[in-house]
């Protein structure tokens, strides 16, 4: 059916057990399960490749569940524009991917989600744009945006960090973020407009929110608590002010500021501890 789709078409998949080596479609198309709500697992294990890869210029995915079990992505978003609702995305692999939205042109919207992965969860590079909302998020690594990309994460619950490394942009709004490795959120070297409000920052190991190299952003509203070394860490010179956030002191640090800290401002937060 996938094969034979032209634009504008839906292709319904019943339930089932679906093992492929790799789909890859360029047709404007909607892809559901049939009927709503029914099991569809689409799985591959190739090393290498992806469960899906897209090329359209609109097209949507619907009620699937995507699975890869080696080194590959389950869905890869190549310059293309894709809506991916109500799916559930799994990757188990070494080195492996949930989602990958690569190239200028490629946009990604993933609402009511859910990511079970073991390296990243989401990989948005290249100035590509991606937006996840209303999704959860398991993932070892997290989700990153690289490489002049833009990433958005709303009213979403992460267990893993956010990365934004130079060049990027983006909102992170209205989440709960919990990683259980070392970061909460990341702000890598020069990002430009991150917008960091109304999230709950908890439990992360060693650092809630780290911004080094010369990052950019407006951190407000939030609030960072539990048992972390530090719960904020500004590695200066920096462009970055923080604004009614509600600390909770981590194990050693509430705030720890290293390199000068030049260009960090904080105004009207309450530190507890």
């Amino acid at each position: 059916a996938l094969a034979n789709a032209r634009d504008g078409d839906t292709v319904a998949i019943a339930k089932g057990l679906y093992r492929v080596t790799q789909l890859v479609w360029a047709p404007d198309i909607t892809i559901q399960s049939y009927p709503e709500g029914a099991n569809v697992e689409i799985v591959s294990d190739a090393d290498g490749n992806s469960v899906l890869e897209m090329w359209s210029d609109t097209a949507v995915v619907k009620g699937l569940q995507l699975r890869h079990s080696n080194k590959g992505i389950c869905l890869k978003i190549a310059n293309g524009h894709c809506k991916m609702t109500d799916c559930h995305v799994e990757s188990k692999g070494v080195t492996s991917m949930g989602v990958l939205v690569e190239g200028e042109d490629a946009k990604a919207n993933l609402e009511n989600c859910s990511l079970e992965c073991s390296e990243f969860a989401v990989v948005s590079r290249q100035k590509a744009e991606c937006t996840m909302s209303d999704s959860t998020v398991h993932s070892e690594n997290g989700i990153i945006a690289e490489t002049a990309a833009s990433l958005n994460v709303l009213k979403s619950s992460l267990y893993g960090p956010v990365v934004f490394t130079d060049f990027c942009r983006g909102t992170v709004e209205d989440n709960t973020i919990a990683s259980k490795k070392t970061l909460g959120i990341s702000l890598q070297g020069r990002t430009t407009g991150i917008n960091v409000t109304r999230n709950v920052i908890h439990n992360n190991v060693a650092v809630g929110l780290l911004a080094c190299r010369g990052a950019e952003a407006l951190v407000q509203e939030n609030v960072f608590r539990g048992k972390g070394r530090t719960q904020i860490e500004l590695q200066g010179p920096l462009s970055v002010r923080f604004d009614n956030n509600d600390i909770h002191g981590g194990s050693l640090n509430g705030i720890l500021i290293t390199g000068g800290g030049a260009g960090a401002v904080l105004e009207d937060n309450t530190l507890h501890g």
